[in-house]
């Protein structure tokens, strides 16, 4: 399964871009810690403005896109909409400035924020209107493991059979959160904590897979979708 570790020993900054959910983000990172980070909320993020939150990033960090190692994108699952934002304007970046392109999973990303944590992980990203796309990891006292594939359901299809108390990373909608608090003992030593996933450990992780020479083809990198979007006529 796979492990995320922070084994990065060199202080090149690299850039992460997050757009996998309304809330949109850009980072720098060097060494695995956090420069810098510029958030916004958006229902839809536009590429403009997804531009100018990552010039306003550089540009109060002191920092020309030459000077960066590489660009970490976050390639879902996740919006449609927002991933396809999120990769076009990657890839214009990393064609202009030169600069390797590296994809991470924003569930393994979004896992990142139960780092310490005893209990298990399982980060959430919105669906359809009643599901998740989701997995399950572990903190191993030196790193966040993946212990299941991929999946997407609904909330009891993510609690049904755990062993384990469990700790939900997300959005939850407004009748799972109900759901969750009002289930009584099946649901009662479950925690639920309402996060998004985040530039700064798109770039972290990013630094990683540069470390290990793991780069994309820019011209052939797609979205992680997991299903098929209908086509509309």
């Amino acid at each position: 399964m796979a492990t995320w570790r922070n084994e990065v020993n060199h202080k090149v900054p690299v850039l992460g871009i997050e757009t996998a959910t309304r809330v949109v983000s850009a980072a720098i990172t060097e060494n695995g810690v956090l420069r810098a980070q510029n958030v916004m909320s958006h229902a839809r993020p536009r590429s403009g403005s997804l531009v100018q939150l990552i010039d306003f990033l550089l540009r109060s960090f002191q920092l020309a896109g030459e000077k960066l190692e590489g660009i970490a994108v976050s390639v879902g699952p996740g919006s449609y909409t927002g991933l396809r934002i999120g990769l076009s304007v990657a890839k214009s970046l990393a064609f202009c400035w030169e600069k390797p392109l590296v994809a991470v999973n924003s569930l393994d990303a979004l896992a990142q924020k139960g780092r310490g944590q005893e209990r298990l992980i399982c980060p959430l990203i919105s669906f359809r209107q009643n599901e998740y796309y989701y997995a399950f990891y572990d903190w191993t006292g030196s790193g966040i493991e993946r212990q299941s594939d991929y999946q997407v359901g609904n909330l009891k299809d993510v609690l049904e059979g755990l062993k384990h108390p469990v700790l939900l990373l997300g959005e939850l909608k407004s009748d799972d959160k109900e759901l969750l608090q009002s289930g009584g003992a099946d649901y009662c030593e479950h925690v639920y904590s309402e996060d998004f996933p985040e530039a700064h450990w798109i770039a972290a992780s990013g630094e990683v897979l540069l470390g290990q020479g793991i780069m994309e083809d820019a011209g052939q990198i797609t979205p992680f979708y997991m299903h098929e979007f209908p086509v509309q006529i």
